[in-house]
């Protein structure tokens, strides 16, 4: 191969690697998932409820930034996750805050920690829930957080607490006695 050919086929891959990143920017995924899930609470070995997490809306890829959830993450014993929720981005290390409401009445609910195109989430609901049993309660702004000690945590795909405590491991979370 002359140093021509071989120039000519450099410069054609790296405009197919760039058109695909600049492609794969641009679109929307569109998600709809749904998974049985279960609510431990991390110092209260009884405590276990089953749930239904749903997932609707659309995952935009970053290169720049953190990736990019646009649309609605509801659990079934929490009503108010129906509320209109904000854009969250998707950080896998950190986590982001789900928050819901409007502009004037917005509210955090839980950490949402997640693989790419949301595989593998978990909820870490705040200490202070807006409802626990399903009974409504307010917000209190000055306590809110999550604890690995005893907070609560929202994991699908798992039926079991020792499999959810397994996966809160894995991912960083809490850490196995």
């Amino acid at each position: 191969m002359s140093k021509i050919s071989i120039k000519k086929i450099c410069k054609i891959v790296f405009l197919i690697v760039a058109i695909s990143f600049m492609l794969l920017h641009m679109i929307s995924i569109p998600i709809n998932k749904k998974y049985d899930a279960i609510e431990i609470k991390l110092d209260d070995p009884s405590y276990l409820e089953k749930c239904t997490v749903s997932l609707d809306g659309s995952y935009q890829f970053n290169f720049l930034s953190a990736d990019t959830f646009k649309g609605r993450i509801t659990v079934s014993t929490y009503p108010r996750t129906y509320d209109k929720m904000e854009k969250v981005d998707i950080t896998k290390k950190d986590g982001y805050p789900l928050s819901y409401g409007t502009y004037d009445n917005l509210y955090q609910f839980a950490m949402l920690s997640s693989d790419v195109l949301l595989n593998n989430i978990v909820l870490l609901v705040y200490s202070n829930p807006m409802y626990e049993d399903n009974k409504s309660r307010p917000l209190d702004i000055n306590h809110v957080g999550w604890s690995s000690t005893d907070g609560y945590c929202i994991v699908p795909s798992v039926s079991t607490r020792e499999d959810a405590i397994e996966k809160l491991s894995e991912l960083g979370w809490v850490y196995k006695p």
